[in-house]
Order: C-alpha cells, then structure tokens, then sequence
C-alpha cells in the first residue's frame, strides 16, 4: 500500500512554496518531486534533507527516476515521526558538485491512531466497560468529582473512579471544542487552562478562531493594482483577504493613478502621502508603486546612502525612501510587503528599470519585495488579458488590472502567504501610537539681507518638542531666491519672502529677504566654454517682442538646439541640422534657414530679422508677443525645459537686449572653487550649467 503525491520545485529560483501535509509516523507516503528548470541524466545522487519540529535532522535517501524527477518513500518513517513543522530541501550530487532546492516545509499533523486504543464510542463509554469488567471484584459504586484533582496514592476506589470519570468528562467537552486541534498554545498548555480559555472566547466571542490575522490591522497603499481598479475601486487584493479573515480589520487606502512621488497638482493622492498622512494602528503594511511615475515621466531619482536623509519626494526614489522612513520609524514591528505587479506585456523592459531601484531600496531598507512578474502565474496572452484583466473605461482586458478572478486564484492567495511567511501571526496586538500634534512652527531669523550669489541658513523649531511628525517644507515665492532644506541662496538684487510650512497642520513662519547686486568679482574670466550637448544655461529672462540677441558660438556636428524659448503660444531662437534654422513668431511660424557648415558662428538677431554670419533672413513679423518660458543658452527651452540635444562646440560670448538697452552680458568664467559657468556683467550674478552635462574648458 502505498499513497504518491507529485511536489513541483524549482532550483534557480525561490517560491513560497505551500507547505505539505502528512500525519505523524506514516510510512506508506511516495513524494514525486519535479524539479522543473534541471536536467538530469540518472547517474547523480538525490537525498532530501529535514530538520525536525525538534531542532534534530535526518534524512532520506531518493531515487532518480527521470531527467527531473526525485522520488522519496517515508519508509522509516523518521522524518515524520514528531508533529510541527519540519524543514526540508533536496540535494543533488554528481561528480563531488552539488544543486540544492531552496527550503520547503512539511506540515506534521499528530495522528488520532495510537496502538492499544480502546474500541468504544466515548472514552467515558470505554471507561464503563472496563469498570464492568471489575464488578466482580471490587463491585465499586461511585459518584463523579465535583472538580477535577489528582489522584493520590491509597484513596479509596470509588474515590479514585469519582476524579477518573471528572477528568474523561471534561477531556470530552475539550474534545468538541477543538477538535484534532493542538491546544498547547492555548492558555498554558493544560486541560484546565485551555477549558477556561475557551469557555471565555465562547462567552466573549462566539467564533473562535485561529486564524493568523486574528485581532490584526492590515493596510494597504498604492496604485490601481492594489486598490483593484479592474474588480471595483476599494476591493483589490483587501476583498478577498477580509472575506477569508473576518476576525482582523482590513484598510485599503490605495488609490487608482497614483503616483509614488508628489508632483506639483496630483489627480490623486501620491503614494507617499498617502503612507505619511496614516496614523493608525497597523501590524502588516502593504505598499506598491512606481507605474504610474513612470508613465507621467516623473523622474526615478536616485538612493541615498543613508537612513536618516532629506529625501526628494518628487523623484520615485525620494519618495519610496521617504514612505519606508516613515513606516520603519512609526510601525518597526509591523510586517511589511512591497509588490511588484505582473508583467504587463512580453516585453516589461519601460518599467523594468524602475523596479531594478525599488527592489535595491527594499534590501537596504530590510523590507521583503514580492514580484508577482515571478509569481502571478499568468502571462499576457490575448486570451489572458480578457479572461484575467479589465479596464472599466474600455470594457475590455488590458493587460495592466486583475479582475475579481485574479485577484482571488493568484493574487490574494500568494499575498496571504506572504504574510504569513513574513510572521504575521506572530506580532504582538495592534495599538494605535500616540500622536503628539503641531500647533506652530517659528524661524530664527525673521528678516536676511545677502548679496547676490550668497547663502544663508534658516532654522525651523517645531512646537512642541515631541511632536511626532517634524517634518516640514521651504517655498519661495520670487525666483531670485531659492531655498532647500531652509538654506536661502540669493540670485539676483530684488526681495522675495520665504515661507515654512509644517506637514501636520499647515503652520507656517516667513522671513523676508533683501537681495543686493553683487559687488565681489570672485573669477577668471575664459575666452570659451566647451559644451557636450547636454549643458545648457538658463537667463530667466522671459522674451518678447522687444527682445534682440547676439552671440557667438562654436557649432559642430550633432547640435540641434542652440538658443532660444518656446511655450504653447510664441518661440523665439534657433536650432541648426543640415542649416541654421531662425524662428521669431507663434508656434505654427515657420523657421528660416541659413547655411551652415561646423565652424565659428556670430548669430544676430533683431527684431524679426537674423544675420547669421553673412546670411541674413527674415523670420515672421509680429507686432506683440511675450513668453512664459525663459530663453537658454545652448539650448532652446520648451516650457520651462530643455526642448532636446544642445549645443555641440562652444560659447564664447551672448548678450540680450530689451530694444537698445543691454539686460544681459554673459561671458565665460572660471571662478575660485573651480567651477566653470557665466558671469552677466549687467545683472552681477552668475549663471550655472543647468543641464545633465559636463562643462569643460
């Protein structure tokens, strides 16, 4: 007699892997395992490894009977001979090399057969009948305890049947509580303590419950994935996982299109601030993110090198960083489970990069990641994107959103393990921290005075002194001075009121700044500076149709945009490809082309008219026009950014007037530390390489 049960495993990769089940003691189990992703030629050598509930280990020897199939019989009966959980993994040898399955666990239930059981149908029934058995030589009569006490040595036999028949009376009541259920865990471990127990979760709770989420909070944050977009909004992968676990509370804060960093008017509420804004009680965290931020082109960001930094929560990084500061330091304890979705199409590569930095931010940040392009069982065939997948604007499968089927075949239940694996039913209860609130925020300087080019430091104190949430955010609200981190760095003479505001509550103090024209020279000045195409310098003069410009560059092979503005109304400037191509006009002007060839170029331009080198050309006349976009050097700006590949050669000199006036004269320098920018002699400031690359000499 034997009973066979097929096991698939993999070796290159791990799974959380369901445990096996098996009573205690048997010897008639016949373990197939498929070993999906090795091959094998028959010669090798095959043992399955365990570690027993006990700490001790053993071992079976196995059977290769195919080119990936182990065959293990529990013939011994060794490995199963203790109830718990045993560990287990197989190793493979050939040749003195050795492949080792990652671990997996058998699950030994204790077994109801033992050798030398009574055939009765009540243990107080069997009791009975051997008290029968006796009559004819003692005849006792007895009468059953009041309460249940130990036997002591010379008591009287209808004393002794009393505390007997107390004791199987009570066991059978323990019996039809719980079942086959192991009851060292409740209470201490006793009949007595695990009656009064029970009795008590009767009283108090009519459900008992052993379930792992038992009195737990689990909350969710992030994208449609996980706020189930393609089920219903609010149900996702929370639904299914209530229904199972009514006895824990289940919180779905994620919300469908969200991104996990904060851009300037969010549609919905960034994930980052959806986990920063949570206050609640929490014993499991689920999280994910990073799709959306991708498919808005928000910047991925870079990883800071340490825990406690100011993190950039425009940037994906910044924000996932932030977002698991602030879990690790309010829920240490809770589990914490980052997902990342299943592969949208064959080809994931768009958003592979971005979850290449979530999954190196969860490692430095401990926290466990699990990639359902792994797990989720599924590809996207077209069949599986309409029977698996739904978009309730299209009424059709995507491709991108679990439907109801998903979630609950797949999606839930690998979650549900995960948890479990990652020890949810062994935290502590769930409390709600304290949350000490702001009432206000102050700075130690009210007023600041600095030359353009200098910086100063503000210092923000935030009442009271253990208020739990301290963070907070600088603004300014004039361009001439910026702020980061409540360092203030003045650009340009004017005045401008730089404002704290505190995340809890909203409170704010200001400090109003006085900027001077700078009078320090701090330089040397260059005849040229070498640009690499991606280097451009921002003037933050905004044309019109007063402007006029002059400059001279070295233009070679691979420019495209050299200089200039463009917003969804006006453009002005010039690119060059096969020519130079001048523009002064609104966005549907056509640009004028002059010759080009790589060389030295003295670029003109006058109202409407350009002279490049010795070619003039006309560009379309307009009477009145003004930008909203700021024109670059060695680049063309496109509504606040680089419009594309910059300027390839040189900058030697460029000058911007308003009709006759000269605003701006900018020339190449080095200064003192070293770096290599413009100084515009008019305006005393400098101006730095905004750009991606590198300024040389």
């Amino acid at each position: 007699m034997k009973a066979e049960k097929i096991i698939r495993l993999r070796i290159q990769n791990s799974t959380f892997c369901r445990r096996i089940r098996v009573v205690q003691g048997d010897t008639g189990r016949i373990f197939r395992f498929i070993l999906e992703d090795i091959t094998m030629d028959g010669s090798e050598q095959a043992r399955v490894y365990a570690k027993k509930p006990d700490g001790t280990e053993a071992y079976n020897d196995c059977e290769v009977v195919s080119s990936n199939e182990v065959l293990m019989e529990s013939d011994s009966g060794q490995i199963f001979a203790a109830i718990g959980v045993v560990q287990a993994e197989i190793q493979i040898s050939k040749s003195g090399k050795t492949i080792t399955t990652y671990t997996f666990e058998f699950d030994v239930e204790k077994s109801l057969t033992r050798a030398g059981a009574i055939q009765s149908s009540s243990e107080y029934g069997a009791l009975e009948t051997a008290i029968a058995k006796a009559e004819g030589f003692y005849n006792p009569t007895f009468s059953e305890a009041a309460t249940r006490n130990n036997i002591n040595s010379g008591e009287s036999i209808p004393t002794l049947f009393g505390k007997v028949k107390k004791w199987f009376t009570d066991l059978n009541t323990l019996i039809k509580l719980v079942g086959s259920t192991d009851i060292s865990g409740i209470g201490d471990g006793t009949v007595t303590d695990a009656l009064s127990v029970i009795n008590n979760n009767f009283k108090n709770n009519p459900t008992f419950s052993l379930s792992p989420y038992k009195d737990k909070t689990i909350v969710t944050f992030g994208d449609s994935v996980l706020a189930g977009w393609g089920w219903k909004e609010g149900t996702g992968i929370i639904q299914p996982l209530k229904e199972k676990y009514p006895d824990a509370t289940w919180i779905n804060k994620a919300e469908s299109g969200a991104n996990m960093a904060v851009t300037s008017s969010p549609a919905h509420t960034p994930i980052v601030n959806q986990i920063t804004s949570y206050t609640g009680a929490a014993d499991a965290i689920i999280l994910n993110g990073g799709v959306n931020d991708k498919n808005n082109g928000l910047p991925i960001g870079s990883i800071e090198t340490n825990y406690d930094a100011s993190y950039n929560t425009s940037t994906f990084c910044g924000a996932l960083e932030r977002s698991l500061q602030y879990i690790m330091d309010r829920y240490p304890l809770a589990v914490k489970l980052y997902i990342i979705p299943h592969s949208f199409g064959k080809d994931n590569s768009f958003l592979d990069s971005i979850y290449e930095k979530a999954i190196e931010i969860c490692k430095k940040w401990n926290t466990p990641s699990l990639d359902m392009r792994v797990y989720s069982q599924i590809a996207m065939t077209s069949a599986n994107k309409e029977a698996y997948t739904y978009n309730p604007n299209s009424k059709k499968g995507d491709g991108v959103h679990p439907n109801e089927t998903w979630y609950r075949t797949f999606y839930c239940p690998v979650i549900d393990q995960a948890l479990q694996y990652q020890g949810i039913g062994s935290i502590t209860a769930s409390k709600a921290p304290e949350v000490v609130a702001v009432t206000g925020v102050k700075l130690d300087q009210t007023t600041l005075t600095l030359n353009a080019g200098k910086s100063a430091q503000l210092t923000a104190t935030v009442s009271p002194s253990n208020a739990t949430n301290k963070s907070v955010t600088w603004s300014s609200n004039n361009s001439n001075v910026s702020v980061s981190g409540g360092k203030v760095t003045a650009k340009t003479a004017g005045s401008a009121i730089v404002t704290v505001t505190t995340a809890d509550g909203g409170y704010t103090a200001q400090c109003n700044v006085t900027v001077n024209a700078s009078t320090e020279v701090d330089h040397t000045e260059l005849a040229s500076l070498s640009l690499d195409g991606n280097c451009y310098f921002d003037t933050e003069i905004l044309p019109d149709e007063k402007t006029n410009t002059k400059a001279r560059w070295n233009l070679q092979s691979g420019t495209t945009y050299i200089a200039g503005a463009r917003d969804d109304n006006y453009k002005i400037g010039y690119t060059c490809t096969d020519s130079i191509y001048a523009v002064r006009g609104t966005v549907s002007s056509a640009a004028k082309n002059a010759p080009f060839w790589a060389d030295n170029w003295i670029i003109e331009q006058t109202g409407a008219s350009y002279k490049v080198g010795d070619t003039t050309v006309a560009t379309d006349a307009i009477d009145s026009f003004k930008l909203s976009s700021p024109y670059y050097l060695g680049n063309m700006s496109k509504n606040g950014a680089p419009a594309g590949t910059g300027v390839v050669g040189k900058i030697y000199y460029a000058q911007i007037y308003s009709g006759d006036t000269l605003v701006a004269d900018m020339i190449p320098v080095k200064k003192s530390d070293g770096t290599l920018c413009l100084y515009d002699k008019v305006r005393k400031k400098y101006i730095y390489n905004a750009g991606t690359g590198t300024v040389t000499e």
